[in-house]
């Protein structure tokens, strides 16, 4: 997730899920395996990816989607590739030409680069949505 360090520890600590000594241990461990923190954190069952984007939505205001929930137009599915969709860890699940706005469930919605590729791929303004890896993974298998 491109979340600085800095900002994680500190919405972590302020939240009271993990203490100091817990959070070098597990930078140590994500630059050892060259892996964000989050990830780190969320293997070794210090925080659910869950409540991590509950602290992340109340921090940052984007939303979550769970895409269990909401029925997928093929039509929408389909204006990104499965292929980009699966290395990019996003599902495009609403498209609305009249206001030429779409939302995108995704994995890391800090990734800019991804989501300069939509809006000019899609040209509409796209809304970035915080989604679950079992989320993303349901979504996937609507293709």
């Amino acid at each position: 997730m491109h979340i600085s360090t800095k900002k994680l520890k500190k919405i972590l600590l302020a939240s009271d899920v993990i203490n100091e000594k817990t959070f070098t241990d597990v930078v140590q461990e994500a630059q050892r395996l060259n892996q964000p923190p989050s990830i780190i954190l969320i293997r070794r069952g210090d925080i659910t990816e869950d409540y991590l984007l509950e602290l992340l939505e109340g921090e940052f205001k984007i939303p979550i989607i769970d895409l269990h929930n909401v029925e997928i137009p093929k039509k929408t599915l389909f204006l990104v590739s499965e292929s980009f969709a699966k290395s990019k860890k996003i599902i495009l699940f609403e498209y609305d030409q009249k206001k030429n706005v779409a939302k995108v469930a995704m994995r890391d919605p800090f990734d800019i680069e991804t989501l300069e590729y939509l809006r000019a791929e899609l040209g509409c303004w796209v809304e970035p949505y915080f989604a679950t890896s079992r989320s993303l993974g349901f979504g996937t298998k609507q293709y």
